[in-house]
């Protein structure tokens, strides 16, 4: 057995040629833009679109053939085309296997997102809401106490705790509150 550094890659010498360009093959001409305009010039000088008018009617299979198909819309297919992609996973490294299952993941989601309907919510309300004057409106006093302590620091609230203490509502610290929990 050869080994890996014995191996000719290519055709062995002395083998005819298989595949690739032909000897003798000619160059494909490409179409410069000087060309274009010699074109153009003469279609314009045969009498442009009246001149192509008249040919298509005459030679309406040959119109089909060389110029509608070439500038006509490809029909829409009734099924659009499903590949399947084969992968092997045993090759594939841990960050290539996340990618792809993130790629999936969000295919799968952007689909299901298109899926969903989208439904629009009035904001004005079914009925109209009818509120009491404020100066009528009865006051629940924890609630005022609890609303006047919104926009309140940290340190206006500490104050505030301190100034409204009584034995009644005392909480203490943390270490209180703890023997508290334990004693009961």
């Amino acid at each position: 057995m050869k080994k890996p550094t014995e191996l000719t890659r290519g055709r062995p010498s002395g083998q005819p040629k298989s595949g690739g360009r032909q000897v003798g093959t000619k160059n494909k001409v490409q179409v410069t833009e000087q060309m274009r305009a010699d074109i153009l010039a003469c279609y314009t000088a045969m009498g442009g679109v009246a001149f192509l008018l008249d040919w298509a009617q005459k030679n309406q299979t040959e119109f089909i053939k060389l110029c509608w198909s070439r500038i006509a819309p490809p029909l829409p297919r009734d099924e659009p085309e499903q590949l399947a992609t084969v992968v092997n996973v045993n090759n594939l490294t841990e960050l290539e296997a996340a990618r792809r299952i993130a790629f999936a993941l969000t295919k799968g989601a952007k689909m299901l997102e298109a899926q969903r309907t989208v439904s629009t919510i009035d904001p004005r309300p079914s009925h109209e809401l009818v509120l009491p004057p404020l100066d009528e409106a009865p006051v629940d006093p924890a609630y005022a106490h609890w609303a006047a302590g919104l926009t309140l620091t940290d340190e206006q609230r500490l104050v505030q705790q301190t100034h409204d203490a009584n034995i009644e509502n005392y909480v203490g610290s943390s270490a209180e509150q703890s023997l508290k929990r334990d004693l009961l």
